[in-house]
């Protein structure tokens, strides 16, 4: 396996349904100068 396929599967207990493929969830960040910029969204 490549490294990335390790990493991305680390750690995973398959649920009662014994799914075996891991979960992808699609996550971003955001960076804002202010606390007050957050606030005004």
């Amino acid at each position: 396996m490549k490294p990335e396929t390790i990493a991305l599967h680390h750690g995973y207990a398959p649920d009662s349904q014994h799914a075996v493929a891991v979960p992808i969830h699609q996550t971003t960040s955001f960076s804002f100068d202010s606390a007050q910029q957050t606030y005004l969204i």
